[in-house]
């Protein structure tokens, strides 16, 4: 298990996405990663690890690649994330962002004030870093 973590943050570094979408009810920014690949095998290892379930999707033409998702949304990409950060390189940035997602409060009281500007706060680091422009060395 311990040669698994480094070769899905690895791998998660190549083809993974962390991304925040708003939920319209509560205006707060959604913690989601998941990996997009045709390599299905790796994308299982993905689900055995740290749950979730790899999708296939639609292919456009016979001659097109099958390809496939996974991914985690909540607490639970926080989770995974935390676990992936040490091993990570070109994600690490919106992987530490994403550790300013919390999730333990009481049910009945809600997403305190300080928690809601953390999280706008780490999404509008997230989408920053996913809308950089690369320059051509």
């Amino acid at each position: 298990m311990e040669n698994i973590i480094p070769y899905l943050a690895g791998y998660a570094d190549g083809d993974g996405c962390i991304s925040c979408a708003y939920q319209s009810a509560k205006h707060l920014p959604t913690l989601t990663f998941g990996v997009h690949s045709g390599d299905i095998g790796t994308l299982k290892l993905f689900a055995e690890t740290f749950g979730g379930k790899v999708i296939p999707h639609k292919r456009n033409s016979a001659k097109n690649r099958q390809m496939y998702s996974w991914s985690v949304s909540g607490k639970r990409a926080s989770e995974v994330l935390f676990i992936l950060e040490p091993y990570l390189i070109a994600k690490r940035i919106p992987a530490i962002a994403a550790s300013l997602f919390k999730f333990d409060f009481p049910k009945n009281y809600g997403v305190p004030q300080w928690q809601r500007e953390a999280r706008i706060y780490a999404a509008n680091v997230i989408r920053s870093f996913n809308h950089r422009v690369t320059r051509k060395a």
